[in-house]
């Protein structure tokens, strides 16, 4: 006999502007949303008021419904970039390969690319393939600016005292935040001199104050002396993705990137290590893997948009 197997899940947002990951309890079949802001509106620059997506499109597709530019009219447009993405942590591979011409050496990088990206603010990429800046070939990175369709910068790191920028580079965006448990390991790109040292690092950290991380550190990087000491968070910076910690390195040789050269022999990248925890049980225990949906910037909203949303499963199965 046939069996038919049905759930629908939904829910609403308000958009912060940025590509938005959705964790649902299945994988969707289908799915639709719902600008309840802009739906009756009729700007300037078209915003999707409706977007549709099926299990058989591409990735980063979707069926949308826009405003047509100044008129009181709408308009239909199938989008291949910025559209819907699935997301399976479990079995997803990094999104295929960007080119790019330059990374500057400056505070923050700016990395220009080939053509254009579609990276969105707050999209973790892997950089590599440098032609010189070999030392942070292999790190991944959130950009924090999207200045052009073919420019992004990755502000946690200050490249300004490097010898010279890359004349080349390769970037894939990951598609979820890897890896499944939290909290994570995560890159260091510096370490200050001070009583309580403040650790910076390249990708949105996602620690908590009072949990206790590990540092690993070799002398490529200068402050070896930090590695396999442990430290636990007294504050912490969102907006600067820093940690700081109960740890004296006022007597430790200062942190500093190694030059291309020496990267180029290979080095291991510094990297925070959580350990345990203050007063939760959450150090490296947390399972986060997880199956959704990523809604990227053509059908994510404005910021400050509500936008409501669906999505249902339907298999046929038989039994």
């Amino acid at each position: 006999m046939s069996t038919p197997l049905y759930g629908q899940i939904s829910g609403t947002y308000v958009s912060d502007g940025a590509a938005r990951v959705l964790q649902l309890r299945f994988d969707p079949d289908y799915f639709a949303l719902f600008n309840q802001t802009n739906f009756n509106e009729g700007e300037i620059t078209p915003i999707t008021k409706r977007a549709w997506w099926f299990r058989s499109l591409d990735p980063d597709s979707a069926f949308t419904v826009k405003n047509t530019i100044s008129a009181d009219t709408d308009e239909s447009d199938f989008v291949t970039s910025g559209g819907i993405r699935l997301i399976n942590t479990i079995t997803d591979v990094l999104e295929p390969a960007v080119a790019g011409t330059t990374i500057t050496a400056a505070a923050p990088p700016v990395v220009t690319t080939s053509a254009a990206h579609g990276y969105a603010i707050g999209d973790v990429v892997r950089i590599f393939s440098t032609t010189a800046m070999l030392q942070i070939a292999g790190m991944d990175f959130t950009i924090t600016d999207v200045p052009t369709t073919t420019t992004f910068e990755i502000g946690f790191l200050d490249a300004s005292g490097f010898a010279a920028g890359a004349t080349a580079n390769v970037s894939r965006r990951l598609p979820f935040d890897p890896p499944d448990f939290a909290p994570k390991n995560r890159f260091i790109t510096n370490i200050t001199q001070a009583v309580n040292a403040v650790v910076t690092l390249s990708v949105d950290h996602g620690y908590n104050v009072n949990e206790i991380i590990s540092l690993r550190c070799t002398p490529a990087f200068g402050m070896s002396e930090v590695d396999g000491v442990q430290g636990q968070i007294l504050s912490i910076d969102t907006a600067l993705n820093t940690v700081t910690l109960d740890l004296n390195t006022t007597s430790f040789t200062a942190f500093a990137f190694p030059t291309s050269t020496i990267a180029g022999a290979g080095i291991t990248f510094p990297q925070t290590i959580p350990v345990g925890d203050f007063d939760v049980l959450t150090g490296a225990i947390d399972n986060q893997a997880f199956i959704g949906l990523r809604l990227g910037l053509d059908v994510v909203g404005v910021a400050d948009d509500v936008v409501h949303w669906v999505a249902t499963k339907g298999l046929f199965g038989i039994a």
